[in-house]
């Protein structure tokens, strides 16, 4: 070692230099200074967002090709923005008629609705953005919201009631299977539907909007399907053992006498 003063050579472990008497207590601190250790910092957390964007008639959303005579009503659009994924969870709509113009009170109506829909499943309002809403990414997880949902069915939406089956001889049950249809109006469209089977006969209970395409497991797909479940499960139907294609659950419900 050499003196951290003069710069003359020591022999190790001296503490003070024998040529200008500097003390030598630095260098054994240097080299007796513990490690810290390295710490790694967390991930970053993902987020998605979620954003009801208010359109007047005749404006498309993004994505949106308009056809032939098809003029799209003023609306609020529900749109979630993922890391991998976009796609529309919902669609509010807030004029039936060519003659209907802009209605405020309509429209804010529809948002603190669709809001308490969103609230009620996880999603934060961003400070200072209240139609803009984000909550943690989860892969695999969709936001539905019901066609122009009321009141009760918002409290139904994010915490569904599957009621408690009472055995009995006496129990008559009736069927219901998710099925896809081709729609009677317009070339190649599709549509599925609720088919219900029991005492009274078949009939269909309920039914998506048509969508071009076949029936494929896409995001617009998964959504149309959860929406049904949603809807069947709300209204007391029983999830049973679901059939061969992706779509198609199956369900019971006790038939009132």
């Amino acid at each position: 070692m050499y003196c951290l003063s003069c710069g003359v050579q020591l022999p190790e472990g001296a503490r003070f230099c024998d040529a200008c008497g500097a003390s030598q207590r630095l260098a054994d601190e240097r080299t007796s200074a513990p490690r810290l250790p390295v710490t790694e910092p967390p991930p970053p957390v993902l987020w998605e967002t979620c954003t009801l964007r208010y359109l007047p008639r005749g404006v498309p959303d993004d994505g949106e090709r308009l056809t032939g005579l098809r003029v799209p009503s003023a609306r609020i659009v529900v749109r979630v923005e993922g890391p991998d994924s976009s796609y529309v969870a919902h669609t509010e709509k807030l004029a039936y008629s060519i003659k209907s113009a802009r209605n405020d009170e309509m429209a804010a109506d529809a948002r603190r609705r669709l809001a308490s829909a969103l609230l009620a499943q996880g999603w934060e309002p961003l400070p200072g953005q209240p139609t803009t809403f984000r909550r943690p990414f989860a892969a695999g997880r969709v936001t539905t919201l019901e066609d122009r949902p009321t009141d009760q069915q918002m409290d139904t939406l994010s915490s569904p009631v599957t009621p408690m089956s009472v055995p009995g001889a006496a129990d008559v049950w009736e069927y219901c299977e998710i099925r896809g249809a081709k729609h009677w109006v317009g070339l190649g469209k599709r549509k599925f539907e609720a088919v219900s089977t029991g005492p009274k006969g078949s009939r269909v209970i309920a039914k998506t909007w048509a969508f071009g395409g076949d029936f494929e497991a896409g995001s617009r797909n998964r959504i149309n399907i959860t929406r049904l479940v949603n809807k069947l499960t709300a209204e007391g139907w029983e999830p049973q053992p679901q059939g061969s294609a992706w779509y198609a659950h199956r369900f019971r419900r006790r038939v009132s006498k």
